[in-house]
Formats: structure tokens, sequence, C-alpha cells
């Protein structure tokens, strides 16, 4: 991304924290970088991910049950909150699902992921008009059909070294703290869609993803 084009993009953040600017910064160029290359596809890992060969080995095993356009969230959904409530249909590979959409709002992180040419392209062109979260998925991935989960990768449960963390560490209950944050309505909303999810899984099949 270019100079005048990173002030502009700059100058409309979502409210984000220093950190978390940072992070979606890093995303962004990390992004642009990939399509310069004539890579079909890219595996983006950060530094703190557990895992190992034989993970590496299953994500690239997953590509050929995968279509042309895709995002893969490859793990690291230990310890979040609202984990629970990922959900999301069976494919023809053991373990990769399709995200049912309303659960988008509920993946998070980015700290291992794979996704096709047409998936950077189209976090770009969002993140371009706005900078929003780098793990904003719902958002940057508002109009991508093909997001998919695989959990072959882990991350740290101890956050206490993390600088996004620090930054959000609250002095409130978490209710109250998310109130603040996010306000009210969004607050409800999630909880109304919670709700939605699960009854909604009850009566399709749409699986509960063990994402550890």
């Amino acid at each position: 991304m270019r100079g005048q084009h990173l002030k502009n993009c700059m100058e409309r953040t979502d409210s984000l924290l220093p950190a978390e600017l940072g992070c979606s910064l890093s995303h962004i160029k990390v992004l642009t970088r990939f399509l310069e290359t004539d890579s079909e596809c890219c595996l983006i890992l950060e530094d703190d991910i557990i895992g190992g060969d034989r993970s590496i080995e299953d994500v690239e095993r997953s590509l050929k049950y995968l279509p042309k356009d895709f995002l893969v969230i490859c793990g690291g959904q230990q310890g979040l909150r609202n984990r629970s409530y990922l959900r999301g249909y069976e494919t023809d590979f053991c373990g990769l699902y399709k995200v049912f959409r309303c659960s988008r709002r509920f993946v998070l992180r980015t700290c291992c992921y794979l996704l096709s040419r047409s998936a950077a392209e189209t976090i770009l062109a969002t993140q371009y008009k706005k900078i929003f979260r780098a793990d904003d998925w719902h958002i940057l991935l508002r109009d991508f059909d093909n997001l998919f989960f695989l959990n072959v990768l882990s991350h740290p449960e101890d956050l206490s070294c993390s600088h996004i963390e620090s930054e959000r560490r609250p002095k409130e209950t978490a209710f109250l703290r998310r109130a603040l944050n996010d306000g009210i309505g969004k607050v409800t909303f999630n909880i109304i869609l919670k709700i939605i999810i699960v009854w909604y899984s009850l009566f399709r099949k749409i699986k509960k993803i063990d994402v550890g």
C-alpha cells in the first residue's frame, strides 16, 4: 500500500486501539505482498502460534477440498469467550467446516489463516476504505461466501504478554466493558444472535465446531 493511500486509510480507523491498528496494518502489508507474487494461496502464521509439521500438512491436504475462492481459519480460538457459538457445515475433508454465516461474528484472531488471492483482494478492498480490526472477519468478508474453519493450530491461553490484550484489559466488569466499548445495541444484538445460532443449529445440518 503506497504512502498517500496509507495516510488516507489511517484517517478512517474504526476506533482502534494502537496495538489493534498496528496489527491491522501488518496484515494489510502481508496481504499486499502476497498479491505481488504469483502464488495462488498464502498461509499466514503469527509468531505465537502452536503447531508442528503435521498441522501444516493437514492445512495443505485441505486445499483440494476447497473452492477456488476461500479463507480458512486454521484454529487459534483457545480461551475465547464465545468460541462455543462456532457452527458450520461439514465438508468432505475431516475437520474442515464451512462457517455458518451467523457464527462469523464469533470467529476471532488472525494468528493462523490460509486464503486465496480473491479473499486477500476482498479484505484489502474493505481495509482501503476504512481500517477495521484485522480479525473483524464478519465485516472484512461480508460479501465473501467461503469462510472455512480447520482446527489444527493453537494459540496460547496465557495472554499476559500480549500488547493488544494489555490495552484491552478491563477495570470494569466484562458485561459493562462490552456495553461501554460496543454499545448496548451491539451487545443486545450479539445475545440475540447467539440464541438464533443455538436454535437454528438444532433444525439444520449445522454442527458445533470443536475448537479446543
